[in-house]
């Protein structure tokens, strides 16, 4: 019996130090899981961490990006507007100033001439010619035209007139015909090259106007048109801009013809003279006017030289800014593309 126990008490104590090694085992295992866990969740969170901070970091860099990109983009279009902004005129002219030439006393007469300029300014007269015109005739285009002081409906009449006088022109004109044309308003007149290849006509809209004047405008324009070049291949108002020179002198020439030519002219310095005789006694002082008049007249041809002088400077001047802005423009565009590229795919 007592071996019996002493048996029952080996393996109750073997038991227990079985137990005692299992539950060991499964504490240092526990232990184990849990510094495993702990691991775990600290990766994990400096994995969030980090990835919140790139994530920072990519917006961060984005919106440096789009704000870099605007930058230029700002620059760009300031640079664009001001160079829009400046604009070379060429439609203003100074006015012509004439000297006096110095003396101690002048004739009445002489003031009373001096100040006609003026007078005449001050009451102009509405101007005879509305329309003046170069083109076509194969295809019925007009290739240039000047109308600055002409209402709108009168000028799109004019321009219908003279489109049915391109048309006519091939079968029921002769060539080099100079004529007129009467129309609602206004008159026609028209000259026909020798090729019938171009017609110049010029609009009048004043009843007393000769038409001796009337053709030799168109002439004039006629002689100055057929000296360009590529008049085959230009397109509708494609010579407007280079005969703007000879329009506009045109224009201002037969606007009161008897002033340009040498009949007007002389009659009056003729009405000068009238005038001085009749206000003073001394003949000295009659020739010291036309000695006067003749100087006015140079100061006035050299005034009038020096206006198309700077004309014609403005207008290069305007060319040339055109060609600067045209370059300006192209490459500001080859720097946005070339900075918008450097932003987003290099940096």
């Amino acid at each position: 019996m007592r071996l019996e126990e002493n048996d029952d008490e080996d393996a109750v104590d073997q038991l227990k130090t079985k137990v005692q090694e299992v539950w060991e085992q499964n504490r240092v295992a526990a232990e184990s899981l849990s510094e495993q866990a702990v691991q775990t969740e600290i990766t994990y969170g400096e994995s969030m961490r980090l990835r919140a901070v790139s994530t920072v970091m990519v917006m961060m860099e984005a919106s440096a990006k789009v704000m870099a990109t605007a930058v230029v983009l700002g620059i760009s279009a300031l640079l664009i507007m001001v160079v829009n902004s400046h604009k070379v005129r060429i439609d203003d002219e100074p006015p012509i100033v004439t000297e006096q030439p110095a003396s101690s006393s002048q004739d009445p007469a002489i003031a009373t001439y001096d100040n006609i300029g003026d007078e005449e300014e001050e009451e102009e007269a509405k101007h005879p010619l509305v329309y003046l015109a170069f083109g076509r005739v194969k295809d019925h285009t007009i290739l240039a035209s000047w109308h600055p002081e002409t209402e709108q409906e009168m000028r799109i009449t004019c321009q219908q007139t003279f489109t049915k006088l391109l048309k006519a022109a091939k079968t029921k004109l002769k060539a080099g015909d100079k004529n007129k044309l009467k129309a609602q308003s206004f008159e026609v007149y028209f000259f026909l090259d020798s090729d019938r290849e171009y017609m110049t006509a010029v609009s009048i809209i004043e009843d007393t106007y000769e038409d001796k004047h009337a053709y030799s405008c168109v002439s004039e324009l006629m002689k100055s048109a057929r000296k360009m070049r590529s008049l085959e291949k230009a397109k509708d108002g494609g010579c407007t801009d280079s005969l703007s020179g000879t329009l506009i002198e045109l224009f201002a020439k037969w606007k009161c013809p008897a002033e340009h030519s040498t009949y007007g002219k002389a009659l009056s310095k003729i009405n000068t003279v009238k005038n001085t005789m009749t206000q003073n006694e001394v003949q000295v002082q009659s020739n010291m006017s036309g000695l006067h008049e003749l100087e006015q007249s140079s100061h006035t041809m050299d005034a009038f030289a020096e206006r198309f002088k700077d004309h014609s400077e403005v207008a290069v001047e305007k060319h040339q800014w055109e060609r600067t802005k045209l370059n300006i423009f192209y490459g500001t565009f080859a720097f946005d593309v070339v900075s918008i590229i450097v932003i987003w795919v290099l940096l």
